[in-house]
C-alpha cells in the first residue's frame, strides 16, 4: 500500500463539533491528484451513508460498514418497537445515547460522536496510508453534516411531519 506522506502532512486536523478546515470537494480534489487511481476510487467511495460492502474495501472500511450498518439496524429495530408499544433491548451504547439525550439533536450529535470516537480507535498505527485518508474522509463527512444541521429548519420538519402518520 502506497504513502502518502505528502498529501496527509498538509491535511488540517479535525476536531469533533469544530467547523472542518478543508471542505470536501477540496479534499476529494487534493486526494485525486496524489492517490494511485485503485485507491481514489476506494476512498471516494466511503460514505458514511453507505454502508454496503465492496470487494475493493479496506478491512478497515468493512469493519467502519459492518458498525454502521449495525447500528442503524439497532435504532430501526427500537424505534419500531417503541411505534408498536413492545419491548427491544437496544445496545447499551445506543441506549445510554437514547436516555441521556433531551432531544433529536442531541441524539444525532451523540450519535455522530459515537461514531467519531470509533474512527479515533482505529486511526491507531494508519499514519500514511490509504486506511488514515479513509478515516479522515469519513470524520470530514461527519462534521459536514453537524454543521448542517439548522434549528429553525428542524423545528420546521418537526412541525409539519408530526402531523403525517408513520
Amino acid at each position: 500500500m502506497d504513502k502518502y506522506y505528502y498529501l496527509i502532512a498538509s491535511l488540517p486536523l479535525l476536531k469533533f463539533m469544530e467547523p472542518p478546515g478543508i471542505a470536501r470537494q477540496d479534499f476529494i480534489a487534493q486526494t485525486e491528484k496524489w492517490l494511485c487511481t485503485e485507491d481514489f476510487m476506494v476512498l471516494n467511495e466511503a460514505d458514511i451513508n453507505n454502508f454496503l460492502h465492496h470487494s475493493k474495501d479496506t478491512p478497515l472500511l468493512s469493519r467502519w460498514k459492518d458498525f454502521e450498518y449495525s447500528t442503524r439496524t439497532e435504532l430501526a429495530s427500537y424505534r419500531r418497537a417503541k411505534r408498536q408499544d413492545t419491548e427491544y433491548k437496544i445496545r447499551k451504547d445506543l441506549s445510554n445515547i437514547i436516555q441521556e439525550s433531551s432531544n433529536p439533536l442531541e441524539i444525532e450529535t451523540k450519535l455522530s460522536r459515537l461514531k467519531w470516537d470509533l474512527l479515533e480507535e482505529q486511526e491507531i498505527g494508519h499514519f500514511f496510508d490509504l486506511d488514515f485518508l479513509i478515516i479522515y474522509y469519513l470524520k470530514l463527512q461527519i462534521l459536514e453534516r453537524l454543521t448542517n444541521f439548522n434549528k429553525e429548519k428542524g423545528k420546521q420538519n418537526l412541525e409539519v411531519y408530526s402531523w403525517v402518520e408513520l
